[in-house]
Order: C-alpha cells, then structure tokens, then sequence
C-alpha cells in the first residue's frame, strides 16, 4: 500500500503530457511530473517515489529525497514567514510548513528550527517544533548496546539531550565526549544502560567487541587511503587519537596491538604501517 510521507517503489501505469502516473493502490494513481522525474519511465516501470501534497492540494509523487520524512526529525532552514506560519527548506519544490500553532519560538528567515515531520486530519505533511507532543520520555525497546540513530537536540548541563529514533529522548553524557555536538547533528548512537527509570542513556561509542572491530576496520581503512602509513603510534597523545578516530587512546593501543598480531600493520616510533598480503 503506497503511503503518503515516505519513499517506496511504486509502479509506472501509463504516461502522460505532464509526466507518469504511478499506482498509488487505495490512494488512486498518481503523478510524478516530468520535473521530478530522473530519466524516462515506461509502464510497468519501477520507480522510487516520495508522496506529498504540492501547493495545490493535490497528491503528487516526486523522486527527490525530503531532509526528513513523516515521523522523523530534522534541523530545517527557515526559508519564509508568513501570516500563517513559516516555511522551511526540506529539500522538495514545496516547503513544509510549520504553523504557528506548531512553533515553540519565533522562527527568523536563515535560522534553523529542529522540527518533526507530522500530517494534519487531511494527510497534509508539515512541521512541529513542539517535540515534546511527539517524543516520547521513556521506552523498554531497547537492550543494552542496541545501535540507534541519534538527533542532537538540547544542550544541557549534563550533556546533549537527544531524539533516538526520531522517537524517544535520550541524554548523551558530555564526559564522554572530545569535542561539543551540534543541534540538529545526526549520528549513530549506543544504548549505554538500562535505566530504572526507563529513559535512555546514549554513547556514541559501540560496545564491546563490535567497537573494537569496527575500530579495526577504520584503522585498515584510513591505512589503505594514506598509502599505507598513519603518524599515530601507541605513543601518541589522546587527543591526537581521538580527533582522528574519536577513542580513546587506550582503545587506540589496543586495537592495534590486536592488528600487530594478526600480521596486519608494522608497529614504529613514528606510526602505524600496512603489511600487504
């Protein structure tokens, strides 16, 4: 079933002077203008298509990608204000909407709002910026570790609070952090711990074993970019290590060491080498 809001494949059933139409099942056929098209289609064509209301009212298919789709959240430029609210740049010929009675503050033209992407009664998408209505406080989800997508919100004394799969809020501890996170920043994120209270700590850190081979791969990665040789050896300093890789050294030293062993890398004073096969 083809869903307004989100991008799916849907099928080409004939064209037209204006462009394809596509089958939008209970929805009814719609049109993807030839403006939003990438290349010609023919029925029976499969295309992937992003469904929404242009300015008229009418539904409409477009093969551009929204900065955000229905539910989730984004940090979106203020394009306009009007008498009705304000507009904001999602990436699509028709800006979303963020009505006042969505607004948590005064929006200002080239400033940005972090917004989630909401319908009205009628399907329409627009924006809200009163997340609080939309984010939920608390969730029993998740396990300790589970991987998560992350939207840097707040900024706190503890730390950032955050929007975890563009569903729950989250907290980010800030001393665990090298360098400040942005509002609106999107990153992957870690279940830290299971609260008793059911909210959510977040590390950007991955547990355990799957940290440490991903770090493993990054190494060999980076290796392979700089022809086989990186100036950070198991005496560099932490920040250096951690503004390359984001770990701590102590992390740092022991991926390595597991890289030496395995016959991956040449351990020197100045770096790290690459062993080729």
């Amino acid at each position: 079933m083809a869903r307004i809001g989100h991008t799916q494949p849907l099928t080409v059933l004939h064209a037209a002077r204006q462009g394809v139409y596509l089958d939008g099942g209970e929805l009814g056929e719609v049109l993807l203008p030839s403006r939003e098209m990438n290349g010609e289609l023919e029925s029976g064509d499969s295309v992937n298509a992003f469904l929404y209301h242009d300015s008229e009212g009418r539904l409409i298919a477009t093969t551009r990608q929204p900065r955000a789709q229905l539910g989730e959240v984004a940090f979106l430029k203020v394009l306009e204000t009007t008498p009705i609210g304000a507009f904001l740049d999602w990436g699509l010929a028709k800006d979303l909407l963020l009505p006042f009675a969505e607004q948590r503050s005064t929006p200002e033209v080239g400033m940005h709002q972090l917004v989630k992407v909401i319908e009205d009664r009628e399907g329409r998408l627009l924006g809200t910026a009163q997340l609080d209505s939309h984010i939920d406080d608390t969730s029993t989800a998740y396990q300790q570790g589970d991987e998560v997508s992350v939207v840097v919100a707040v900024t706190t004394d503890l730390g950032y609070k955050v929007v975890v799969d563009h569903r729950y809020w989250g907290m980010i501890n800030s001393a665990e952090l090298r360098a400040p996170l942005k509002r609106g920043q999107r990153l992957i994120g870690y279940i830290q711990r299971l609260r008793e209270d059911d909210r959510l700590s977040v590390s950007l850190n991955a547990p355990g074993a799957a940290r440490s081979d991903e770090l493993a791969d990054n190494v060999l990665a980076r290796l392979e970019a700089a022809d086989g040789f990186l100036p950070l050896s198991d005496k560099s300093s932490p920040d250096a290590i951690f503004a390359e890789f984001r770990v701590s050294k102590g992390a740092y030293k022991q991926v390595i060491g597991k890289l030496y062993k395995a016959r991956k890398i040449r351990l020197e004073k100045d770096g790290i080498y690459l062993l080729k096969d």
